[in-house]
């Protein structure tokens, strides 16, 4: 993801962040803030962009998928309803935290 975000009236910062897609779950929201600001939060398990790695492993998606998943648009995804309702809460988190920084 990119956000950009003012340094100055007619200068902008751009801050790039790559994500790992072996992350079980990866909700995220976002909120305009302003004109020249927007607010992203994303939760990633496990915690990715260690120093040094790459925030991929090469090969064709899902073709590394752990026995107790599936593959929904191109990730693996956990068959569990735990899964679900710890994404549904992290997405609510995610947006309490935007409405915190607006």
């Amino acid at each position: 993801e990119s956000t950009t975000t003012p340094t100055e009236p007619t200068t902008t910062t751009t801050v790039s962040k790559e994500t790992t897609t072996s992350t079980t779950s990866a909700p995220s929201a976002s909120k305009k803030a302003s004109q020249q600001t927007t607010l992203m939060v994303c939760f990633y398990k496990p915690a990715g962009n260690k120093q040094g790695e790459k925030p991929y492993q090469k090969g064709q998606s899902c073709s590394a998928c752990p026995a107790d998943t599936h593959c929904d648009r191109k990730q693996c995804v956990t068959n569990s309803a735990s899964t679900l309702m710890s994404t549904v809460v992290a997405v609510i988190l995610a947006m309490l935290a935007i409405q915190c920084f607006a």
